[in-house]
């Protein structure tokens, strides 16, 4: 289940009991501000008019049996609905007494009277009034209930108080939700501003919550690989100014040899050796320029490349060549191309460049008196080229940053190929995967 669901279904549960709770106290304690009025003794002398009017009323009237609708008549029509009375009479005649009671029977026949009655059943004032009549003594007591009125107001008001604190609660949730949405609002604002340093504010365990975090989380990746790539542009800039200024150099000195070779008579051994300098500065040129190229394939953005189907003889006929310059380098190799007119979708510069880099790189670290292998075979729909020599012990060099490997991962990878470089007891080896184009 949703927890933001959760939240407001728990929210809404606790609200509906407190105001269930509420009502019912007030319910219960419908009493208390009437009594409350009472300690005013606003209805102190409500009855006096009236009591009076019932006293000239009851001059003209016999008081006695015969005259009993007329005396509840007169009582009916001067009292107010919400009030039950009696009458009682005692005739100046000490022969005779007689008593006489007279009940006003309206309201005890009015259910919505009995009803308010049942709901403040002590909200009565009493009254007690001694009459003046020349036909006897006349007590007249009355029971008056001015509050029922208050009662149905009061309920609408109970329930309407008592409502309000459901209003108040949710709109209290609601608000904080809403705040943890602007809050968020505000930091995306923040972010669409330019300033990914900026993390979102917003902690919390519903959904809203897990939106923040999955948003922190993205500005936290995206910001790392903007700085990641403010570094590697910075790298990459100090790398063109060095490299820039280590080719000025050689090709300063071999302007300088092959000036001196063309302007400067001198012997045959004197220009054979400004031959040889010029020589040696090109080969500086060439792998310098092989580095810089190397930098810009690893580091380049761009992954996909314009393959075209060539036979894979092309490119094995390339990698003899390598094998057979190492061969009258004097180092000892031993190798099988295992070729049955396949082909292979490449671009054939960029499988050369990586060629280039595995021979050089066997070239300068391998040890030249243990036989180097090289083997290349063909398992299912792939071309696999393996390669293994021994790492010369008095010079263990390391490539640096070991670019030209990772030169070639990136063209093989370029190429949906696969590389594995293992190094274990002293022993180089790589193995490469090419995927064949099968013929249908």
């Amino acid at each position: 289940m949703h927890k933001l669901a959760t939240e407001l279904f728990l929210v809404s549960t606790g609200t509906i009991i407190l105001v269930s709770s509420m009502f019912a106290f007030l319910f219960i304690g419908r009493e208390v501000p009437i009594a409350f009025m009472r300690e005013l003794q606003i209805y102190e002398h409500a009855m006096d008019v009236h009591a009076a009017i019932i006293q000239e009323k009851l001059r003209n009237v016999d008081l006695n049996k015969r005259n009993k609708t007329e005396i509840e008549k007169i009582l009916k029509n001067s009292l107010p609905n919400t009030t039950y009375s009696d009458l009682e009479f005692i005739p100046y005649n000490k022969d005779k007494v007689y008593g006489y009671e007279y009940l006003n029977q309206m309201y005890e026949n009015n259910d919505s009277y009995n009803l308010n009655l049942t709901y403040a059943s002590t909200a009565d004032i009493n009254y007690n009034y001694i009459l003046e009549n020349d036909q006897g003594f006349v007590q007249l007591r009355i029971s008056y209930y001015p509050y029922l009125n208050y009662t149905f107001p009061y309920l609408i008001v109970s329930v309407i108080l008592s409502f309000s604190y459901l209003l108040i609660f949710l709109q209290m949730f609601m608000r904080n939700k809403i705040k943890a949405i602007q809050t968020i609002l505000k930091d995306t604002s923040i972010l669409a501003g330019g300033d990914w340093s900026h993390s979102f504010q917003y902690h919390g365990s519903d959904e809203i919550g897990q939106l923040s975090d999955e948003l922190r989380s993205m500005q936290k990746s995206f910001y790392d690989n903007m700085q990641n790539e403010k570094i590697a542009r910075k790298a990459n800039q100090e790398l063109i100014t060095t490299l820039s200024h280590d080719l000025r150099t050689p090709l300063t000195s071999l302007l300088g040899y092959l000036e001196l070779i063309r302007y400067r008579e001198g012997s045959v051994e004197m220009k054979r050796e400004y031959l040889d300098r010029s020589l040696l500065k090109v080969e500086q040129i060439r792998s310098l320029s092989d580095k810089m190229f190397e930098y810009f394939l690893v580091f380049e953005k761009e992954e996909t490349l314009n393959l075209e189907v060539q036979p894979l003889s092309d490119l094995l006929n390339y990698i003899r060549e390598n094998i057979e310059f190492m061969q009258q380098d004097d180092m000892n190799i031993t190798y099988t191309l295992e070729d049955e007119q396949y082909q292979i979708a490449c671009n054939i510069e960029m499988l050369q460049r990586a060629m280039d880099n595995l021979f050089s790189n066997m070239h300068k670290y391998a040890d030249h008196s243990v036989t180097a292998i090289v083997r290349g075979i063909c398992e299912g729909n792939q071309y696999q080229l393996y390669m293994s020599n021994q790492i010369r012990i008095d010079d263990e060099k390391v490539e640096s940053n070991r670019i030209g490997l990772k030169s070639v991962e990136k063209i093989m990878l370029m190429h949906n190929g696969t590389v594995n470089i293992d190094i274990k007891e002293n022993t180089f080896t790589v193995e490469l995967k090419l995927p064949l184009v099968i013929a249908e």
